[in-house]
């Protein structure tokens, strides 16, 4: 049991590498997003404001690009054009998150799924309230977390939420189940076979967690 929870709390200590190797909210990597998610968004954005899809395209690529200010300038001006708007909101609160703006993170995925209780939204939600070392958000988060990912069993975003959400509640069984979807939703991401070594570690299995290890360094972990 202690080294489970030792586990666990290096899974939290490390929680800042989800979005670090440029997980999209939707599951995918940039660049790579998927194409149909956001020609769905186009065309939502479109009906309330066409001037604004540029300006949402624009800003989601200078997000993807590491351009911070520029994405989170962007978003805004869709806001402006387009208010409360879930997937400007959402995508802003993860740039305030990369950007260490926990508060606001928090506040503008929370308005993204008081807009649309979609799994993206909540799962997005989720996200934000874990950057905070506090027991009820914890809590709340892996409600949010198990919820989104269970509707959303190929997003690997979805799935790397719920791992972190089920450490910081020192839920092994949680980060277990998350981990293993992982796997199967993105067997080519570092991270999902660096988690698995971790879960092996904690499981006693360390031949495995060397191997998950070797693999997660063959795909590109630092």
């Amino acid at each position: 049991m202690r080294t489970g929870i030792a586990i666990l709390a290096l899974l939290i200590a490390v929680g800042g590498l989800g979005g670090g190797v440029a997980l999209a909210d939707d599951g995918q990597e940039p660049p790579g997003r998927d194409p149909a998610f956001e020609q769905e968004i186009a065309d939502r954005l479109g009906e309330i404001s066409p001037e604004a899809v540029p300006l949402f395209q624009q800003a989601t690529e200078a997000f993807d690009a590491g351009d911070l200010a520029s994405a989170r300038q962007g978003f805004l001006d869709v806001l402006d054009l387009a208010p409360e708007f879930p997937d400007a909101l959402r995508r802003l609160s993860h740039v305030e998150r990369v950007s260490g703006a926990i508060y606001e993170a928090e506040g503008y995925a929370r308005r993204a799924y008081e807009s649309d209780e979609s799994p993206v939204n909540r799962s997005a939600l989720a996200h934000a309230m874990l950057a905070f070392d506090d027991p009820a958000r914890n809590r709340a988060a892996l409600s949010h977390a198990q919820t989104a990912a269970d509707a959303l069993l190929d997003d690997a975003f979805a799935q790397i939420v719920l791992l972190f959400a089920g450490a910081a509640n020192e839920d092994m069984d949680t980060v277990r189940e998350a981990t293993a979807r992982l796997l199967v939703v993105a067997p080519e991401n570092p991270l999902a076979h660096f988690y698995a070594a971790l879960v092996a570690g904690a499981e006693g299995d360390l031949e495995e967690a060397e191997r998950e290890l070797a693999e997660s360094a063959r795909l590109g972990m630092p």
